[in-house]
């Protein structure tokens, strides 16, 4: 009680932020893979180097983000309880976070939905013969 609840907040922090990227990188390369099965059944193309090179910056780009935001989160959290105890704007970050992790999981859900619809198209478009 002497510390606001410091390690819940610092430990429920770390495992959303954690989860919720981890499900967007999974998403993503969902997508991705998706997206080049179809391209590859559909239309007769592999994925060129140039399109690989920038999916894999994205994948690097959402784990740095993503170590930015937990070092973010925890410093703010510590300072507004030791440094300078604030409570009040401790919990808006607290609430601005979560609203910002909750926008995240929505665009997780909007992955998986696309690529859902990707596999199901390249399914239609498919002929499959008996070899």
């Amino acid at each position: 009680m002497k510390n606001c609840h410091y390690y819940d907040h610092v430990f429920s922090g770390i495992a959303d932020i954690f989860l919720f990227n981890i499900t967007l990188l999974m998403a993503f390369k969902m997508y991705t893979i998706t997206n080049n099965f179809y391209e590859f059944a559909v239309n007769g193309r592999l994925p060129e180097n140039e399109s690989m090179n920038k999916n894999k910056l994205i994948l690097r780009l959402i784990w740095a983000v993503s170590i930015t935001d937990l070092l973010v989160y925890i410093f703010f959290c510590t300072y507004w309880t030791f440094i300078n105890r604030d409570m009040e704007a401790l919990t808006v970050f607290i609430f601005s976070h979560t609203s910002v992790l909750i926008l995240e999981m929505i665009c997780n859900a909007f992955l998986f939905y696309w690529s859902y619809c990707k596999f199901k198209k390249t399914l239609q478009k498919t002929i499959v013969d008996a070899r």
